[in-house]
C-alpha cells in the first residue's frame, strides 16, 4: 500500500507531467491474478485491475483519482511509511506486509511489491504496486523475477512512446478534463516557452496566457461532453500566428479521461491565401483607378481652358466671379481628386529600400509641415516616440504618405491645445505606427466606412487619404485599423509585417 501524510488531501489535477504512457501497456495487468494498482509519481492512482477490486472491495470508479490511503486501516506506524517513500523515490523497489483496510473495513494482510518506473533521467515518475493476500503470520517477501520483468516491459514501452511522442514536428498535448496540462511533447514545450515537462507541471493554460488557447478549451468542453473529435481554427490573417486545431479523446478501461489537443501552424497557408488574394484584388483595383484618373485629365483641363478663355474674353467682372471661383474651386478639388486617384493606382513593389520608421514618421511630419506649423499656432502639440529598432523593407516614400494623410487628419480633428501622438513599436511579428488624437473621434457607425475610398464626412475632403494609407500598408502584407480611444479621441494603427 502507499500511503503518506501529504495525501491526506488528494487533488484530482490529472497525472504527473512526466508520467505519460500508452494507454494500452496498462492492459498486460487486466488478467493478471495478482491485484495491480498503478500511481502517478503524487500517489494518485491511475490504474487498478479486476483482481484489486476482488481483493479490497473498491471499484476502479472510487479507486481512480483517490490515493492507496483509501486502504489504510491506521495499524502502520508513520515511521514505516516514511521509509517506503524514501526508498521509492530514490528509485528503488520496496516490498513488504501490510495491514490494509478492505471496502467493509476488515483488515487484510497484503504483501505489497512497489517498483518506481524511471524516466530517462532516472527520475520516478509512476509507482506500480503488486498486492497479494498473505496469512498474518507470513514472513517479510523478497522480489521475484516476475514483478521485475512487468515493470521493466512496462517501462520499454513507456520509452518507446515517449520517443514516438517528442519526434512529432507540431505541438501535441495531453490534457486532462479540467484543461490542465499533463505532458507535452518537445514542440509542444517549445510553444508554451517551457524547457522540461517539470516546468508545465499541472499547467492549466488560458487566454491569459495565449489567446489560442481559449479555443483550446472550448473544443476541449465540446470533446469532454460529447466524446467525440472537436476541431476548430484560428485565422490570423497576414500579421498573427494561424492554427488548425484538434481534440481527440481518449478513453480506456480503467483509466481517467484524457485528451490529445493537436496543433498545427496553418500560418504559411493562410497568409498564402489572402496575399494572392490581395495580388489579384490589387491588380483589377489598379488598373480599373489609373484609367479613371488618366481620362479624367483631359475633361478637367478642357474646362480649366474654357474657364480661362471665358475669363480673357469678358473680363473678371464681378457678376462673373460669383460663377467662375467656385468653377476653379471645383476643378481643383477635381485635380486633388485625380492625384490621390494616381497614388491610389500606384504600381508598388519598384522602389523597396531597408528602412527603419523612425525615418517613415519624420518624412510625414516633413511632407504637412504647413499644417504642422499651423496646428501648433493653435496651441496643438505633436508629440512623437520611437521605440521600434527593427529594420523593415519597404517603399519609403509611399509609407511616408500613408502616415502622412493619417497625420494630417489627426491635426485637423484635434482642438485648440490639444494634442496628437505618433510612437512607432515592434511586435513578435510585425511593427507598427500608431497615431493618436484627442478630438472627437469618429463617428461609431463611420469606423467600418472609414479606409472605404471617397467616404468622407468634410465638405471639401475627397475621401481617399486613408484608403490611400490602407493600400499601401496592405501592399506591404499588413493591415491598418481604426478605433475610438476610451478617454476620447481616434486613434489609427499601421501594421507591416517583420521579414
Amino acid at each position: 500500500m502507499l500511503v503518506t501524510e501529504s495525501m491526506k488531501k488528494p487533488t484530482r489535477r490529472g497525472p504527473d507531467p512526466q508520467n505519460f504512457e500508452d494507454p494500452s501497456s496498462f492492459h498486460h495487468f487486466e488478467a493478471t491474478e495478482e491485484a495491480v494498482l498503478i500511481t502517478r509519481s503524487d500517489g494518485i492512482i491511475e490504474f487498478v485491475n479486476p483482481a484489486f477490486e476482488k481483493l479490497t472491495g473498491f471499484s476502479r470508479d472510487e479507486a481512480i483519482g483517490s490515493t492507496p490511503r483509501l486502504l489504510k486501516s491506521g495499524l502502520e506506524s508513520p515511521d514505516r511509511y516514511s521509509a517506503l517513500w524514501k526508498t521509492i523515490l530514490s528509485g528503488k523497489p520496496w516490498r513488504g506486509i501490510f495491514r490494509d483496510r478492505r471496502k467493509d473495513g476488515s483488515v487484510v494482510h497484503v504483501e505489497d511489491t512497489i517498483t518506481p518506473v524511471l524516466d530517462r533521467h532516472g527520475k520516478p515518475v509512476r509507482f506500480i504496486g503488486v498486492l497479494c493476500e498473505a496469512g498474518p503470520e507470513c514472513p517479510e517477501p523478497v522480489p521475484d523475477e516476475r514483478q521485475n520483468f512487468l515493470v521493466r516491459m512496462l517501462e520499454g514501452v513507456a520509452d518507446e512512446w515517449q520517443r514516438t511522442f517528442d519526434a512529432v514536428g507540431f505541438p501535441l498535448f495531453v490534457f486532462d478534463e479540467r484543461g490542465a496540462i499533463l505532458r507535452a511533447n518537445q514542440a509542444g514545450l517549445l510553444h508554451l516557452g517551457l524547457g522540461s515537462n517539470e516546468e508545465a507541471d499541472h499547467l492549466c493554460v488560458g487566454p491569459s496566457r495565449d489567446p489560442v488557447w481559449s479555443v483550446v478549451l472550448e473544443q476541449l468542453a465540446i470533446a469532454h461532453k460529447d466524446q467525440v473529435i472537436a476541431e476548430s481554427t484560428i485565422d490570423g490573417g497576414l500579421l498573427t500566428r494561424s492554427w488548425a486545431i484538434r481534440v481527440a479523446p481518449v478513453k480506456e478501461t480503467g483509466m481517467s479521461n484524457r485528451y490529445v489537443v493537436f496543433l498545427r501552424e496553418s500560418s504559411v497557408e493562410v497568409r498564402s491565401q489572402e496575399i494572392v488574394r490581395r495580388q489579384e484584388e490589387d491588380s483589377t483595383f489598379t488598373s480599373l483607378v489609373a484609367g479613371f484618373a488618366q481620362e479624367s485629365r483631359n475633361p478637367i483641363f478642357a474646362v480649366s481652358a474654357i474657364i480661362d478663355a471665358f475669363e480673357a474674353r469678358f473680363g473678371s467682372a464681378p457678376e462673373l466671379a460669383e460663377f467662375g471661383i467656385p468653377l476653379r474651386k471645383e476643378l481643383a478639388r477635381l485635380g486633388r481628386m485625380v492625384d490621390e486617384l494616381l497614388e491610389l493606382g500606384r504600381p508598388f513593389g519598384t522602389n523597396l529600400v531597408p528602412l527603419h520608421l523612425e525615418e517613415v514618421i519624420e518624412d510625414a511630419r516633413a511632407a504637412c509641415a504647413s499644417t504642422v506649423s499651423l496646428a501648433e499656432k493653435q496651441g496643438v502639440t505633436i508629440k512623437t516616440e520611437n521605440l521600434s529598432t527593427r529594420t523593415l523593407s519597404g517603399d519609403r516614400a509611399g509609407l511616408g504618405r500613408a502616415v502622412q494623410s493619417i497625420l494630417e487628419n489627426a491635426i485637423e480633428h484635434s482642438p485648440a491645445g490639444g494634442t496628437v501622438w505618433m510612437s512607432a513599436r515592434d511586435e513578435e511579428t510585425f511593427s507598427s505606427i500608431v497615431i493618436e488624437d484627442a478630438g472627437p473621434g469618429f463617428p461609431p457607425g463611420d469606423l467600418p466606412f472609414v479606409f472605404v475610398p471617397f467616404f468622407a464626412r468634410r465638405q471639401a475632403g475627397v475621401g481617399l487619404g486613408l484608403a490611400i494609407a490602407r493600400r499601401v500598408i496592405r501592399q506591404h502584407g499588413g493591415e491598418v485599423s481604426a478605433a475610438n480611444r476610451p478617454m476620447g479621441g481616434a486613434v489609427v494603427q499601421l501594421n507591416i509585417p517583420a521579414r
